[in-house]
């Protein structure tokens, strides 16, 4: 290869080594820490195998892109995945694809948003940026230097259509420095149990997903599977 005049090998190197590392990467399936995985699996003696949540990426103004699996039915045979953008300001759900078992079961396409089919253009009006790397945080973690614990509690119980679901009513709470903030309260069909499953902290501000699991009793016994939930905080307020 023959370099322009004044131009050294070395400084070219230098110049493919900063393109490289400007590309973004692709998106990566996060799965839950492997601790909390063997936990759940005692507990409930007989989960679904752990189905990845992915996280596509952040945005610096609450935005969170991620991928979450949906089970194909009672028997959790299978599974696909749907696409969901969330302002973790509000909690609203902005974006989501809404394949369905249906869907499933007719062979429609059971991937998201694929390469020509917008899913770049969805990003980009959210302002969404593709990590390079996210870290899973436990439910007690120091972040920026400060620690901080989410707790689960339950606030109703009552009688499902199998003997194990009971759980109605829970909420997430935030605990730092002697205060604590509840981020979320859900009113739910009954389920079995309710799990805290990781932390996500977006690299852009000061603001975290919290990932928990309704534990769905499975059909006529186990294996059961989970109900994910994705729940924003700020760390800035309230604590």
């Amino acid at each position: 290869m023959k370099l322009p005049l004044g131009v050294s090998t070395s400084l070219l190197v230098l110049v493919l080594a900063a393109s490289i590392q400007a590309q973004p990467a692709p998106y990566k399936g996060y799965a839950l820490p492997q601790e909390n995985g063997g936990e759940l699996f005692r507990r409930y003696s007989g989960l679904i195998e752990d189905r990845p949540v992915k996280i596509a990426g952040w945005s610096r103004k609450g935005y969170l892109a991620y991928f979450l699996p949906v089970p194909t039915g009672e028997s959790g045979a299978g599974y696909f995945e749907n696409f969901y953008i969330q302002n973790l300001v509000t909690d609203e759900l902005v974006f989501k694809t809404g394949y369905t078992v249906n869907d499933w079961f007719d062979e429609k396409p059971t991937s998201i948003l694929g390469p020509g089919q917008g899913y770049q253009a969805v990003l980009d009006k959210y302002g969404i940026v593709v990590p390079r790397d996210n870290q899973w945080l436990p439910a007690k973690a120091t972040i920026d230097g400060r620690a901080y614990q989410v707790e689960i509690r339950v606030n109703a119980r009552g009688e499902g259509y199998y003997q194990d679901d009971t759980v109605t009513d829970y909420s997430v709470f935030v605990l730092s420095g002697g205060k604590e903030k509840r981020v979320g309260r859900f009113a739910i069909s009954p389920c079995m149990g309710i799990e805290f499953l990781g932390m996500l902290k977006n690299p852009y501000e000061s603001r975290v997903a919290i990932v928990v699991g309704e534990i769905r009793h499975g059909w006529e016994g186990p294996p059961h599977s989970i109900d994910y939930k994705v729940i924003g905080c700020d760390l800035t307020k309230g604590l």
